[in-house]
């Protein structure tokens, strides 16, 4: 009697005990299903997926492929063998993706997915997929393929970083060469809004006042290293023409436009990158190409004189001799 009471005992208590274990250590089975929705709440989550996957295969027996998956996986299966491009390739990705978060353990959904993404440029996360398929049992054959897929996937994703870089370089050129068409633009408006719609005469300014007799009245100028200049009426009032990246300066005769004086092309984003020529432009020779100052805040232009050596300034300021006295053409509103 003692002897039966003591063994009823035992298995009481072992009764006991395995059911305090289990209610503190859930089945396999209870357990994928909380890391399943786990990882519907962190789909990106690669280290919780892996789990899943060693989790399942480590039941007996292996959990099933709900019908709900199955059927995402037949449809993508089905829409990426009849696509041709990325578009139908990424619609089967998001039919792949539906049948693995309902079954995050169906690894042919994630080869086919690593397919569709192969097919839609997705080079990099095709090879996570195939890292994740790797992770089932598979044959020999089976694990070579993958592998070997992989490879190529790297090869390709290479490929593709090479060619979007070299498309971004194109871009960014192109984005470039219209930024500075803009700014060279822009200088050509700040330059039409310095001239507002008043009109221009010309003056010619002269070291030498010993041609008063021709002109006829004289108008003293301080200019450049404090030398005295005289400025001189010149008949043709001047008429400004402005276009994208050019301007022109013409003079009028008898009441009509006449000649062609001076072109001005827009350089870069800043007035003093301008390049002005006599006459013609950038077809010109260079002879012909002066140095030229504009006032943007009183729309004054001083253009030096295409004369012979000596009389005209130099191209580049360092070169400038401020004891030299140079002859120098003045457009000026006239107030």
């Amino acid at each position: 009697m003692k002897t039966t009471s003591k063994r009823l005992l035992v298995i009481l208590t072992c009764l006991a005990l395995a059911t305090s274990a289990y209610a503190l250590c859930p089945i396999p089975a209870e357990q994928l299903q909380q890391m399943v929705e786990q990882l519907r709440a962190n789909p990106n989550d690669h280290a919780l997926r892996g789990r899943i996957i060693k989790q399942a295969q480590e039941i007996t027996p292996a959990p099933a492929i709900p019908e709900e998956a199955r059927e995402p996986f037949i449809m993508g299966t089905t829409v990426l063998k009849k696509s041709s491009g990325p578009a139908g390739a990424s619609k089967a990705v998001e039919l792949f993706t539906q049948a693995l978060t309902l079954a995050p353990w169906f690894a042919d959904a994630y080869y086919n997915r690593a397919l569709a993404r192969e097919t839609a440029g997705q080079f990099e996360p095709a090879i996570d997929d195939l890292k994740l398929y790797l992770a089932f049992t598979l044959t020999d054959a089976e694990r070579r393929e993958a592998q070997d897929k992989i490879y190529s996937l790297k090869a390709d994703a290479q490929l593709d970083a090479t060619k979007k870089a070299e498309q971004s370089k194109i871009v960014r050129a192109e984005e470039d060469k219209h930024q500075a068409q803009q700014a060279k633009r822009d200088v050509i408006t700040q330059i039409k809004q310095a001239v507002g719609n008043r009109s221009y005469e010309s003056k010619i300014l002269s070291y030498s006042n010993k041609d008063e007799n021709i002109w006829g009245g004289v108008t003293q100028y301080e200019l450049f290293g404090g030398g005295t200049y005289y400025a001189y009426e010149s008949e043709p009032r001047i008429y400004w023409k402005f276009f994208g990246e050019r301007v022109e300066l013409w003079n009028s005769l008898d009441g009509g436009i006449g000649a062609l004086e001076l072109v001005g092309e827009s350089w870069g984003s800043q007035v003093t990158d301008m390049r002005w020529f006599m006459g013609t432009g950038g077809n010109s020779k260079s002879e012909k190409q002066v140095w030229v100052y504009f006032n943007l805040q009183n729309g004054y232009l001083l253009a030096s004189s295409p004369a012979g050596e000596g009389k005209r300034r130099p191209l580049n300021d360092s070169n400038f001799d401020s004891n030299r006295r140079y002859i120098y053409f003045l457009y000026k509103p006239v107030r």
